[in-house]
Protein backbone atom coordinates (compact mmCIF):
# COMPACT_ATOMS: atom_id res chain seq x y z
CA UNK A 1 0.00 0.00 0.00
CA UNK A 2 3.16 2.28 -0.71
CA UNK A 3 0.50 4.76 -2.44
CA UNK A 4 -0.88 5.67 0.56
CA UNK A 5 2.34 7.34 1.52
CA UNK A 6 3.58 10.90 0.25
CA UNK A 7 6.77 12.71 0.97
CA UNK A 8 7.80 16.32 0.20
CA UNK A 9 11.14 15.70 -1.30
CA UNK A 10 11.90 19.80 -0.76
CA UNK A 11 14.51 21.67 -2.52
CA UNK A 12 17.08 24.19 -1.95
CA UNK A 13 14.22 26.87 -2.65
CA UNK A 14 12.59 25.15 -0.10
CA UNK A 15 15.14 25.10 2.73
CA UNK A 16 13.57 28.87 4.45
CA UNK A 17 9.76 27.17 4.60
CA UNK A 18 9.11 27.61 8.82
CA UNK A 19 7.66 24.03 9.37
CA UNK A 20 5.95 21.74 6.74
CA UNK A 21 4.74 18.12 6.23
CA UNK A 22 8.58 16.44 4.96
CA UNK A 23 6.48 13.04 5.05
CA UNK A 24 2.93 11.46 5.84
CA UNK A 25 0.68 8.37 5.30
CA UNK A 26 -2.66 7.36 5.72
CA UNK A 27 -3.97 3.69 6.46
CA UNK A 28 -0.72 2.64 6.27
CA UNK A 29 -0.54 -1.04 6.77
CA UNK A 30 2.41 -2.23 8.95
CA UNK A 31 3.30 -5.32 8.16
CA UNK A 32 6.99 -5.44 9.54
CA UNK A 33 8.38 -4.44 12.93
CA UNK A 34 9.68 -0.67 13.33
CA UNK A 35 12.95 -1.16 15.81
CA UNK A 36 14.96 2.63 15.83
CA UNK A 37 17.52 1.91 18.29
CA UNK A 38 19.03 5.72 18.13
CA UNK A 39 15.81 7.11 17.24
CA UNK A 40 14.41 8.81 14.60
CA UNK A 41 15.76 12.68 12.82
CA UNK A 42 12.10 13.89 13.21
CA UNK A 43 9.16 14.78 15.33
CA UNK A 44 6.51 12.54 14.03
CA UNK A 45 2.62 11.92 15.05
CA UNK A 46 0.89 8.82 14.69
CA UNK A 47 -2.87 7.49 15.03
CA UNK A 48 -4.11 3.82 14.53
CA UNK A 49 -6.67 3.63 12.06
CA UNK A 50 -7.45 -0.23 12.17
CA UNK A 51 -6.00 -3.01 14.25
CA UNK A 52 -3.44 -3.12 17.09
CA UNK A 53 0.30 -2.81 18.29
CA UNK A 54 2.34 -2.63 20.63
CA UNK A 55 4.85 0.11 21.06
CA UNK A 56 8.35 0.31 23.33
CA UNK A 57 10.08 3.66 24.45
CA UNK A 58 11.36 4.69 27.51
CA UNK A 59 11.53 1.39 28.94
CA UNK A 60 7.73 0.47 28.61
CA UNK A 61 5.39 -0.82 26.23
CA UNK A 62 2.46 0.34 25.63
CA UNK A 63 -0.54 -1.03 24.09
CA UNK A 64 -1.45 1.26 20.16
CA UNK A 65 -5.48 0.17 19.59
CA UNK A 66 -7.29 1.64 17.08
CA UNK A 67 -7.96 5.37 17.79
CA UNK A 68 -4.91 6.18 19.77
CA UNK A 69 -2.69 8.87 18.75
CA UNK A 70 1.08 8.60 19.96
CA UNK A 71 3.83 11.21 19.60
CA UNK A 72 7.04 10.25 18.98
CA UNK A 73 9.65 12.88 19.93
CA UNK A 74 12.89 12.94 17.61
CA UNK A 75 16.14 11.25 18.70
CA UNK A 76 14.43 8.87 20.92
CA UNK A 77 15.00 5.28 20.47
CA UNK A 78 11.89 3.52 20.18
CA UNK A 79 10.00 0.04 18.72
CA UNK A 80 6.59 -0.74 17.35
CA UNK A 81 5.12 -4.16 15.46
CA UNK A 82 1.89 -5.06 15.12
CA UNK A 83 -0.19 -7.72 17.23
CA UNK A 84 -2.74 -8.51 14.62
CA UNK A 85 -3.30 -9.31 10.74
CA UNK A 86 -3.80 -5.94 10.11
CA UNK A 87 -2.43 -2.99 11.34
CA UNK A 88 -2.92 0.68 9.75
CA UNK A 89 -1.72 3.70 10.63
CA UNK A 90 -1.62 7.25 9.85
CA UNK A 91 1.45 9.19 10.42
CA UNK A 92 2.88 12.45 9.66
CA UNK A 93 6.69 13.42 9.86
CA UNK A 94 7.84 17.21 10.44
CA UNK A 95 10.35 19.26 9.32
CA UNK A 96 11.40 22.83 8.78
CA UNK A 97 13.89 25.86 9.30
CA UNK A 98 12.29 26.88 12.37
CA UNK A 99 10.05 23.45 12.95
CA UNK A 100 12.12 22.71 16.33
CA UNK A 101 11.13 26.47 17.84
CA UNK A 102 7.24 26.57 16.39
CA UNK A 103 6.59 22.96 18.35
CA UNK A 104 8.44 24.00 21.17
CA UNK A 105 6.21 27.14 21.74
CA UNK A 106 2.54 25.10 21.44
CA UNK A 107 4.25 22.65 23.55
CA UNK A 108 4.41 19.78 21.40
CA UNK A 109 7.69 18.17 21.33
CA UNK A 110 7.18 15.36 24.47
CA UNK A 111 6.46 11.66 23.93
CA UNK A 112 2.40 11.31 24.65
CA UNK A 113 -0.11 8.31 24.33
CA UNK A 114 -3.61 9.19 23.87
CA UNK A 115 -6.67 6.67 23.77
CA UNK A 116 -9.93 7.02 21.99
CA UNK A 117 -8.08 10.25 20.68
CA UNK A 118 -7.83 10.05 16.56
CA UNK A 119 -9.06 12.36 14.77
CA UNK A 120 -10.94 11.88 11.75
CA UNK A 121 -10.24 15.73 10.25
CA UNK A 122 -6.08 14.68 11.05
CA UNK A 123 -6.93 11.76 8.83
CA UNK A 124 -8.48 14.23 5.90
CA UNK A 125 -5.68 16.47 6.27
CA UNK A 126 -3.47 13.99 5.72
CA UNK A 127 -5.06 12.03 2.59
CA UNK A 128 -5.22 15.15 0.71
CA UNK A 129 -1.60 15.99 1.67
CA UNK A 130 -0.42 12.65 0.32
CA UNK A 131 -2.82 12.95 -2.83
CA UNK A 132 -0.76 16.54 -3.31
CA UNK A 133 2.28 14.81 -3.11
CA UNK A 134 1.80 12.38 -6.00
CA UNK A 135 0.62 14.76 -8.23
CA UNK A 136 4.37 16.71 -7.73
CA UNK A 137 3.31 20.59 -7.99
CA UNK A 138 6.16 22.50 -8.17
CA UNK A 139 5.33 24.09 -4.80
CA UNK A 140 3.98 21.40 -2.95
CA UNK A 141 6.35 22.38 0.07
CA UNK A 142 4.89 25.29 0.79
CA UNK A 143 1.59 24.60 0.31
CA UNK A 144 2.32 21.73 2.35
CA UNK A 145 2.69 23.84 4.99
CA UNK A 146 -0.40 25.32 5.77
CA UNK A 147 -0.97 21.87 6.35
CA UNK A 148 1.46 21.61 9.00
CA UNK A 149 0.32 23.91 10.95
CA UNK A 150 -3.47 23.02 10.96
CA UNK A 151 -2.29 19.29 12.25
CA UNK A 152 -0.11 20.99 14.42
CA UNK A 153 -3.24 23.13 16.46
CA UNK A 154 -5.29 19.92 16.21
CA UNK A 155 -2.45 17.79 17.89
CA UNK A 156 -2.04 20.81 20.47
CA UNK A 157 -6.02 20.65 21.20
CA UNK A 158 -5.72 16.95 22.03
CA UNK A 159 -2.57 17.25 24.33
CA UNK A 160 -4.67 19.89 26.18
CA UNK A 161 -7.22 17.29 26.95
CA UNK A 162 -4.95 14.57 28.54
CA UNK A 163 -2.95 15.12 31.15
CA UNK A 164 1.26 15.83 30.16
CA UNK A 165 2.27 13.48 32.91
CA UNK A 166 -0.02 10.65 32.21
CA UNK A 167 2.71 8.80 31.00
CA UNK A 168 4.65 9.18 34.07
CA UNK A 169 1.78 8.65 36.37
CA UNK A 170 0.93 5.32 34.65
CA UNK A 171 4.78 4.14 34.61
CA UNK A 172 4.54 5.02 38.62
CA UNK A 173 1.56 2.94 39.64
CA UNK A 174 3.21 -0.16 36.97
CA UNK A 175 6.60 0.53 38.96
CA UNK A 176 5.97 1.60 42.99
CA UNK A 177 8.57 -1.18 44.33
CA UNK A 178 11.29 0.08 42.29
CA UNK A 179 13.74 3.03 42.59
CA UNK A 180 11.91 6.19 40.85
CA UNK A 181 14.94 8.46 40.76
CA UNK A 182 13.46 11.64 38.93
CA UNK A 183 15.84 11.34 35.68
CA UNK A 184 14.06 7.89 35.03
CA UNK A 185 10.99 9.55 35.26
CA UNK A 186 11.62 12.88 33.26
CA UNK A 187 13.01 10.63 30.63
CA UNK A 188 9.91 9.03 29.81
CA UNK A 189 8.39 12.66 28.12
CA UNK A 190 11.95 13.75 27.25
CA UNK A 191 12.05 16.95 29.75
CA UNK A 192 14.50 17.82 32.04
CA UNK A 193 13.31 16.91 36.21
CA UNK A 194 12.84 20.73 36.37
CA UNK A 195 10.29 21.00 34.02
CA UNK A 196 8.93 17.65 35.11
CA UNK A 197 8.58 19.01 38.70
CA UNK A 198 6.50 21.87 37.33
CA UNK A 199 4.30 20.09 35.25
CA UNK A 200 3.34 17.78 38.63
CA UNK A 201 3.16 20.78 40.14
CA UNK A 202 0.60 22.63 37.49
CA UNK A 203 -1.49 19.37 37.27
CA UNK A 204 -1.30 17.63 40.51
CA UNK A 205 -0.49 20.29 42.75
CA UNK A 206 2.41 18.40 44.24
CA UNK A 207 6.16 17.49 43.39
CA UNK A 208 6.48 13.95 41.94
CA UNK A 209 8.14 12.45 45.13
CA UNK A 210 5.07 13.81 46.92
CA UNK A 211 2.90 11.92 44.58
CA UNK A 212 4.97 8.82 44.82
CA UNK A 213 4.64 8.65 48.24
CA UNK A 214 0.95 9.21 48.23
CA UNK A 215 0.92 6.09 45.51
CA UNK A 216 2.94 4.09 47.48
CA UNK A 217 0.73 4.74 50.77
CA UNK A 218 -2.53 3.39 48.99
CA UNK A 219 -1.21 0.55 48.11
CA UNK A 220 0.11 -0.08 51.63
CA UNK A 221 -3.16 0.52 53.29
CA UNK A 222 -4.38 -1.87 50.38
CA UNK A 223 -1.77 -4.66 51.44
CA UNK A 224 -2.29 -4.52 55.35
CA UNK A 225 -5.87 -4.72 55.13
CA UNK A 226 -6.05 -7.88 52.54
CA UNK A 227 -2.70 -9.67 53.12
CA UNK A 228 -1.00 -10.93 56.25
CA UNK A 229 2.28 -9.49 55.69
CA UNK A 230 4.43 -7.94 58.45
CA UNK A 231 4.79 -3.88 58.21
CA UNK A 232 8.67 -4.27 56.58
CA UNK A 233 7.68 -6.22 54.30
CA UNK A 234 4.73 -4.53 52.97
CA UNK A 235 7.28 -1.14 53.22
CA UNK A 236 9.59 -3.69 50.83
CA UNK A 237 6.97 -4.19 48.38
CA UNK A 238 5.74 -0.58 48.21
CA UNK A 239 9.22 0.65 47.27
CA UNK A 240 10.13 2.14 50.77
CA UNK A 241 13.78 2.00 51.58
CA UNK A 242 13.62 1.45 55.05
CA UNK A 243 10.85 0.50 57.37
CA UNK A 244 11.62 3.22 59.58
CA UNK A 245 10.84 5.98 56.57
CA UNK A 246 7.86 4.34 55.73
CA UNK A 247 6.03 4.17 58.86
CA UNK A 248 7.14 8.46 59.10
CA UNK A 249 5.30 8.80 55.85
CA UNK A 250 2.32 6.84 56.40
CA UNK A 251 1.55 8.53 59.76
CA UNK A 252 1.77 11.94 58.33
CA UNK A 253 -0.52 10.87 55.52
CA UNK A 254 -2.93 8.75 57.20
CA UNK A 255 -2.35 10.18 60.81
CA UNK A 256 -2.33 6.59 62.09
CA UNK A 257 0.90 4.07 62.21
CA UNK A 258 0.74 0.88 59.65
CA UNK A 259 0.14 -1.23 62.62
CA UNK A 260 -3.06 0.94 64.35
CA UNK A 261 -4.26 1.58 61.11
CA UNK A 262 -4.19 -2.70 60.31
CA UNK A 263 -5.61 -3.21 63.99
CA UNK A 264 -8.82 -0.77 63.10
CA UNK A 265 -10.19 -3.65 60.27
CA UNK A 266 -9.69 -6.64 63.22
CA UNK A 267 -11.87 -4.50 65.95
Amino acid sequence: MEYNAGFARPTTEDENVPIYIFSAAFDYLHYKEVNRVNGFPYFQFLQCTLGSGLLNIYGREYKINEGTVFLLPANVPHRYIKTCEQWLIDWIVFSGSCCGPIMKGLGITDFAVYENRSSPEIHSIIQRTVNLYHKKPQNRVLLSSLSAYDILLRIRSLSQTVPRTKAVTDFIRDHLADDLPLKRLSDILGVTPEHLCRLFKSEHGMRPFEYINRERIQLAKQLLYETGHSIAEIAHMCGFANENYFREVFKKQTGASPGMYRKSFLC
